[in-house]
């Protein structure tokens, strides 16, 4: 991490990704055009971040959620100096705000903050190792989490402008200074991790999966910020521009490659595409073609059991990349083998070459995280390891309200206390001096999910929507990217059989893909496309297929499969104006779609 540096050098998404991947603990000051903004993160997590603008400022935010008076205000600002000259102090000590009911807005306030300053294109930085105040800290959440959910709160034109440089070079994974399993995607972001191959570019991609581009876009982005992928530049005078260039080693630094002809790892026959839409029964109906004239290569017969073509190493991808492949552990996806680390060992940002980040050392209990020194036996703290350890795990399971202990019926009032309760016994500050790595390490991992739970819970909307998705049958914490990979793996292999008309088998498959990821449209518009080829009678099975197919556009309009299928099943079952609205809207969509351009020619020509 350097100490200083220019923002349109390095990003301050990129120094957040820097901070919380190397744990370190110390305070970042962005200095910009308006404002100057100062991000304070212990052992790599945001704890403490404010700013000079008016806007920002803390008795300003308070009396616009209405919880002080102006009058309050010039009191407490008076008598600040009585309390080391910290305003929030000298309300608190004065008893002016109750710390229940204004944490909520605080921490609206300190993520807004922070949302406005990693955007920042233009400015300084500095960055000095130093602690915070133990009653500064305001823990903003699981710093990945964090650094997630601002990127999806940035806009898409904004995120598009910025990939311009790069929107037409091959996008391939790599090491980054995160694994993916860390940075709490959603299922259609791990679905859009997926197609990222190599080979196509990021407009490719986007042309290709026009129902994702909002999550390609945002997690290319992201991806891109931490290093995590790297560009192929088509021509040696291609000019590098930020942390991310034209050209972009794992380790995020700027490289020219020179263009041979074609791009790193392409392989005309390897470029993921997905499986073209299936041949409609000899009735009369059009065979499609592949939209895209690709060769699709996912999990065709005599591959390897589990094999994708989505997630397969390619050439030219750096030497040591493990590729996502499904079953892997979570966090393999991304890990890229250093040269001079042990086989297997991923190395982590910030080692030295060749330092073996994720050896096991002597003295270790089993199952102990990979790098963490055995506690020793009379250490203070070290007896709490093991149900720590325990607990750990177990909330990475749990929903919010497991959590904090509480049932879904629990008041706003019952959130506040269980948090204040759970905020003394793990909060980083309750260590002892001499306390070991490990402890710290589970404390701070426990309490990031203690302060999840709590943002969400005690803002009445956001637990509104909670409990929705609970009722729905979301996922109530974390996103098994285990389970994405493998239903999206049975989903390529569905489509398959979809083509090679073995309708009944495609459907078992996509029902199982359903079960490990409920979320995803386009399943349900490919299971209702062969569920109406199962059946007989296919005048009565199109009212069910309709209804599933109609599912997967009501989860996702833009799912353009979705709307030709309902064309093709209109046309086979005597509804040609029907047919032609539905072609017609998956033009719309997919402007390259070659089956459904046909379908509209064809329709002219009748006429």
């Amino acid at each position: 991490m350097p100490p200083q540096g220019q923002l349109d050098q390095t990003s301050p998404l990129n120094l957040y990704g820097r901070i919380a991947s190397a744990e370190q603990t110390g305070l970042l000051t962005l200095t910009l055009t308006d404002r100057v903004t100062q991000v304070h993160f212990r052992k790599g997590n945001p704890e403490f971040v404010d700013s000079t603008h008016p806007e920002d400022a803390l008795g300003t935010s308070l009396m616009g959620a209405k919880l002080l008076s102006p009058e309050q205000l010039q009191q407490a600002e008076a008598a600040k100096d009585r309390f080391g000259g910290d305003l929030l102090a000298a309300l608190f000590g004065l008893g002016l705000l109750q710390p229940a009911s204004a944490f909520s807005i605080l921490a609206q306030r300190a993520t807004s903050i922070l949302f406005k300053g990693l955007r920042a294109e233009t400015g300084a930085f500095t960055f000095e190792l130093r602690d915070l105040a133990g009653n500064k800290a305001m823990p903003l959440g699981n710093r990945w989490a964090v650094l997630s959910d601002t990127v999806r709160r940035m806009p898409s034109a904004d995120i598009k402008r910025r990939l311009v440089p790069v929107l037409q070079l091959p996008i391939m994974k790599s090491g980054g200074m995160v694994a993916a399993s860390d940075l709490r995607l959603t299922p259609h972001e791990v679905r859009a991790l997926t197609v990222i191959d190599g080979v196509r570019s990021v407009s490719q991609l986007l042309a290709d999966f026009p129902q994702d581009t909002d999550h390609l876009l945002r997690l290319a982005f992201l991806l891109r910020e931490l290093d995590a992928v790297s560009f192929a530049a088509v021509s040696p005078s291609v000019a590098t521009v930020h942390s991310g260039t034209a050209a972009e080693s794992p380790t995020g630094a700027t490289q020219a490659v020179a263009s041979t002809g074609t791009p790193p790892g392409a392989n005309a026959a390897a470029t993921a595409a997905r499986p073209p839409p299936p041949t409609a029964a000899p009735t009369g109906a059009t065979i499609p073609g592949n939209p895209h004239g690709a060769a699709a290569t996912a999990a065709r017969p005599g591959n390897p059991p589990g094999a994708n073509a989505a997630t397969a190493a390619r050439p030219g991808n750096p030497p040591g990349a493990t590729a996502a492949r499904p079953g892997n552990p979570p966090g393999a996806a991304t890990a890229t083998a250093r040269p001079g680390n042990p086989p297997g060992a991923a190395a982590r940002p910030g080692n030295p070459p060749g330092a073996p980040a994720t050896a096991a050392r002597p003295g270790n209990p089993p199952g102990a995280p990979a790098g963490a020194a055995g506690p020793a036996a009379n250490a203070p703290g070290a007896d709490e390891i093991p149900a720590l350890r325990t607990l750990a795990t177990a909330m990475k399971q749990q929903t919010h309200f497991q959590r904090l202990g509480l049932t879904e019926q629990a008041d706003g009032g019952a959130v506040k206390i269980a948090y204040f309760r759970l905020a003394k016994q793990y909060h980083p500050d309750t260590l002892q001096q001499g306390a070991p790595p490990e402890l710290e390490k589970l404390k701070a991992e426990v309490f990031a999910y203690v302060g999840d739970a709590y943002r969400t819970l005690s803002d009445d909307k956001s637990r509104a929507a909670y409990l929705e998705e609970l009722k729905s049958g979301g996922a109530g914490s974390e996103v098994d990217i285990n389970s994405i990979l493998k239903a999206e793996e049975l989903f390529q292999k569905a489509c398959i059989l979809v083509k090679a008309r073995k309708f009944p088998e495609a459907v078992k498959m996509l029902n199982e893909a359903i079960q490990l990821n409920a979320e995803e449209a386009e399943f349900y518009a490919w299971r209702g496309y062969a569920r109406f080829f199962t059946a007989a009678d296919k005048k009565a099975a199109q009212p069910e297929a309709f209804r599933e197919i109609q599912n997967a556009i009501k989860r996702n309009e833009r799912c353009a499969p979705a709307h030709y299928f309902q064309g093709v099943i209109a046309k086979l079952t005597g509804d040609a104006t029907g047919a032609l609205k539905h072609f017609k809207r998956t033009v719309e969509l997919q402007p390259d779609h070659i089956d459904a351009q046909r379908e509209i020619r064809m329709a002219a020509q009748k006429k």
